[in-house]
């Protein structure tokens, strides 16, 4: 399980933990100071991205799907910052599965 914390310009925070094998996520939560509404959509995006392969364009296309569905908004933070914070905690493990 790797960890990371990605500041977004203007000031808020995306923490993720990502768990992955085979350049694919296993696991992941995020967390952090964003804003989501409605917020149960958080844990929709969650669930859509297991046995997603970690590829940047991949994860941001699979976020704006989930909100696109729910009708959902990101309020300071964007898809591409959520899959920036999650490459970037992968990219931080070493790749290590």
């Amino acid at each position: 399980m790797s960890y990371y914390s990605h500041k977004v310009t203007g000031g808020k925070l995306i923490k993720v933990k990502v768990d992955s094998k085979d350049e694919s996520i296993l696991d992941i939560t995020i967390l952090g100071d964003f804003f989501l509404h409605p917020e149960h959509v958080l844990e929709e995006i969650e669930v859509s991205l297991i046995g997603v392969r970690l590829s940047e364009d991949t994860i941001t296309e699979r976020l704006i799907s989930v909100l696109e569905k729910n009708h959902a908004k990101l309020i300071g933070a964007s898809a591409r910052d959520f899959a920036n914070a999650i490459m970037a905690a992968w990219m931080a493990s070493d790749h290590n599965s």
